[in-house]
């Protein structure tokens, strides 16, 4: 995989420091690492941003391309991909679906000569779908589907980020987004996250929960905060329909 795939990252952490140079920080304001959720709720649209009142033409010419800056700083990748139903233009599987969601998912992929990377990784057979990788940071992305026993595919994106904040601390970002694909409109329709039993809270709440995806079985492995791999992994177990946490 190309090492320009994690420059996405990497800009979004320079961008970030640009906009603390330029404006103070606000006292109080919440210094949390962590940004994103693994959301077990209904996805909800994007809040509105507010905008301070401009002061002087100058100002008010400059203030939509900050609006803009600072949307694109603020937009998880759950929040790109829960926003409404996403097309599925290609065939009803593993590539189709990754054609899909890679490219709202990470910049990236949205470009032509790019394309053809996402391809890297890709498992047909096995419904299942991943790339990673490591410089100033590192990303690990997963994508598969199951077929439940209503005939119905569920499909799973994943999305583990470790970069650096402009103080050097190690923040994480961590997204989990389920979708069930409708034939008849061939789009993937954004869902609650089908699982049973209380699933623990990550990130704004204290904890990172790092997601593997099956590419063989049909479980979902994770972990919370800083466990190793080897040592607490936790399972969500396929029942047909959804996951039952173990």
């Amino acid at each position: 995989m190309k090492k320009r795939l994690i420059l996405p990252v990497a800009m979004l952490s320079l961008l970030f420091a640009a906009c603390n140079n330029a404006q103070p920080e606000k006292a109080g304001a919440d210094t949390t690492p962590n940004a994103e959720t693994v959301s077990t709720q209904q996805p909800t649209e994007d809040a509105k941003e507010s905008v301070g009142q401009p002061v002087g033409e100058q100002q008010a010419q400059e203030q939509p391309a900050e609006e803009s800056e600072n949307k694109e700083i603020e937009s998880s990748t759950f929040e790109k991909l829960t926003k409404g139903n996403i097309k599925v233009k290609g065939s009803a599987d593993i590539v189709g679906f990754c054609e899909a969601i890679l490219p709202i998912a990470n910049a990236y992929y949205s470009y032509e000569d790019n394309k053809a990377d996402m391809y890297e990784g890709m498992d047909k057979k096995a419904g299942y779908w991943s790339q990673s990788e490591e410089g100033g940071g590192s990303i690990r992305m997963e994508c598969c589907f199951w077929n439940r026993t209503d005939k119905k595919k569920l499909v799973a994106y994943s999305e583990d980020v470790h970069d650096l904040d402009v103080k050097g601390n190690v923040t994480y970002k961590t997204c989990l987004c389920f979708f069930l694909y409708n034939e008849a409109t061939k789009e993937l329709e954004p869902i609650e996250a089908p699982i049973n039993g209380s699933f623990e809270k990550c990130v704004n709440e204290g904890d990172h929960i790092s997601v593997k995806l099956p590419q063989k079985g049909k479980d979902i492995k994770y972990t919370v905060g800083e466990e190793c791999w080897g040592e607490a992994v936790k399972t969500l177990k396929w029942n047909g329909m959804g996951f039952d946490k173990m």
